[in-house]
């Protein structure tokens, strides 16, 4: 996982593009306190998550509310049935092996790091 940082650092991309909002789609209304955006659907996927960017991956319905934080580390095309490309995103997480995983899954949560509006942040804190 620290190489994948120092990679995507020394390629001069920022392993985090959470800095500020999110990605096009992505709201600072919609950042949840906890400073990450839970994606919905594959559009929104496409939109904020690229090699070299953190994210924090959960099964949805899983006891684990906060799930694992992950770096990309590459989108790669593989083929399915005849005529069929799948998109699969290689991830690292610390102490496990890399995986390949389909954020096509609706069972898996994808979330990418915000930065929360003051107001949302204070009202869900109260």
């Amino acid at each position: 996982l620290e190489r994948a940082r120092a990679s995507a650092a020394a390629s001069g991309r920022s392993p985090l593009r959470g800095t500020g909002v999110a990605g096009p789609v992505a709201l600072a209304s919609d950042c949840g306190a906890d400073g990450w955006l839970e994606l919905a659907g594959m559009d929104e996927v496409r939109a904020n998550v690229s090699t070299g960017d953190q994210l924090r991956l959960r099964r949805k319905g899983s006891e684990d509310v906060n799930g694992r934080v992950a770096l990309v580390r590459s989108v790669v095309t593989a083929t399915g049935q005849p005529g069929e490309l799948l998109r699969l995103w290689e991830v690292a997480m610390e102490g496990e092996p890399t995986q390949y995983l389909d954020f096509t899954d609706d069972a898996l949560a994808v979330a990418v790091p915000c930065t929360p509006s003051a107001p949302a942040a204070a009202a869900e804190g109260a």
